[in-house]
């Protein structure tokens, strides 16, 4: 299990700076206040700054939803002879089949800020494996 990953929420739109960097909203108050159902943050909190005026959200000031994966395995040697061996695994891989979302549109003033759009990639579903070894 590990914390979520940061990302910072930014404006559809950056033409009052003239850059080719997203531009920041301004902040109204907190984002983790009042969310709305199926949402990860509260878009309504966030506003368009003034023409030509950087926005005061800070960089990586949200975060994702946290990341949960439990893998687990089981093993055992059997002395076949003196110099040979059998060697059983079994092996589980997110054994509670857990859905790790991926980061929310980040985009305050789009329709869809703060919806989940996507899994993780890496984030296998419930997998299992067995293996047999003989080792002489």
């Amino acid at each position: 299990m590990y914390s979520g990953r940061p990302f910072t929420p930014v404006l559809s739109s950056n033409s009052s700076l003239n850059s080719t960097f997203p531009l920041r909203p301004d902040v109204l108050g907190d984002p983790n206040a009042n969310v709305p159902s199926g949402l990860a943050f509260n878009p309504a909190v966030f506003a368009t700054p003034a023409p030509f005026v950087e926005g005061d959200a800070g960089r990586n000031s949200l975060r994702g939803p946290m990341y949960v994966d439990a893998d687990w395995g089981l093993g055992k040697a059997f002395q076949v002879t003196e110099k040979t061996k059998l060697q059983f695994d079994w092996q589980n891989f997110n054994v509670f089949n857990h859905p790790n979302l991926g980061l929310p549109n980040n985009v305050v003033d789009s329709s869809g800020a703060g919806q989940f759009t996507s899994l993780e990639t890496f984030a296998l579903p419930q997998t299992m494996q067995f293996s047999l070894k003989f080792m002489f």
